[in-house]
């Protein structure tokens, strides 16, 4: 099934809560429970900005993830591929220990390089594993 629906909408849903005063729409619980429940390794990656690595170490942290693609190399080949949007001011900087040198390439260049910039890349690196028949 496909939902589509717009940001202020969503805003919206978000603030509704049932009978027992529980927020309606919880779809991070709802993952977050599946991930914790899980015996299969999970592989994790998030756009290469601040808010991607803290949701990377996060998923480290909570589930045993293992970054895919979340790399400096993987990050510096990205901003190669075309103009990057420069972190905003607000943003805070954050340690990525899978690879010390992805934190110090991001805070050195300043700008964040998204998913979206990195198709062919992910594409050829899946499975990020060998699997077996």
């Amino acid at each position: 099934a496909n939902w589509l629906t717009s940001k202020l909408v969503l805003a919206a849903m978000r603030k509704y809560k049932d009978s027992t005063n529980q927020y309606l729409w919880q779809p991070s619980v709802a993952a977050a429970r599946l991930l914790a429940a899980t015996t299969a390794p999970i592989w994790w990656r998030g756009d290469f900005d601040w808010t991607g690595v803290r949701t990377t170490r996060t998923a480290i942290d909570r589930y045993g993830a293992r970054p895919w693609l979340m790399d400096a190399e993987t990050y510096r080949d990205g901003l190669k591929l075309g103009d990057s949007e420069r972190f905003k001011p607000g943003d805070r900087p954050a340690e990525t220990p899978w690879d010390p040198a992805l934190s110090v390439a991001m805070a050195e260049a300043g700008r964040a390089v998204m998913e979206e910039r990195l198709i062919d890349t992910l594409r050829a690196g899946w499975p990020p594993h060998p699997v077996p028949l």
